[in-house]
C-alpha cells in the first residue's frame, strides 16, 4: 500500500478497529475533557448496531488492558490512571469516561514522558 510501506495489505486490513464498513460508528454529543483539577471527560460513540458498539467496547476495553500492563513494575501505582477509564455499552452506544486525579496526571505523564 502506499504510504504505509512497513505494513502489507493484509496486517493492514487486519488493524483495521472494528468494522470495515463506512461511518459504522460517530460520535455523538461530542467529547469534553476538564484538566481544570486532573482529567475528567466523556466520549460517546453511536454504532449503527449492538454487535458493532459491543466490538467498539471490546476494542476500547483491549485498549486499557493493554496500557494497563504496560505499566513499569517499580509504578504500580500507575495501574490507577488505567482504572479510572470506564467503558459502557447500552445499545447502540458506547460511553468512554476517564475521571483521573492530578497526581495521577503528574506522576502519570512524568513516567511517559521520561522525566521520572
Amino acid at each position: 500500500m502506499v504510504g504505509i510501506p512497513a505494513m502489507t495489505s493484509a496486517q493492514y486490513s487486519a488493524a483495521t478497529l472494528p468494522s470495515r464498513e463506512p461511518s459504522s460508528c460517530s460520535t455523538s454529543n461530542g467529547v469534553w475533557f476538564d484538566m481544570s483539577s486532573g482529567l475528567e471527560g466523556t466520549a460517546n460513540v453511536d454504532c449503527a448496531s449492538d454487535d458493532g458498539a459491543q466490538k467498539v467496547e471490546g476494542a476500547l476495553k483491549a485498549l486499557i488492558g493493554i496500557g494497563r500492563l504496560s505499566v513499569p513494575k517499580n509504578q504500580p501505582d500507575l495501574t490507577q490512571v488505567y482504572d479510572a477509564v470506564q467503558v459502557t455499552q447500552e445499545g447502540h452506544r458506547v460511553r468512554l469516561h476517564i475521571n483521573v486525579p492530578q497526581s495521577m496526571v503528574d506522576k502519570f505523564l512524568g513516567v511517559w514522558l521520561g522525566q521520572r
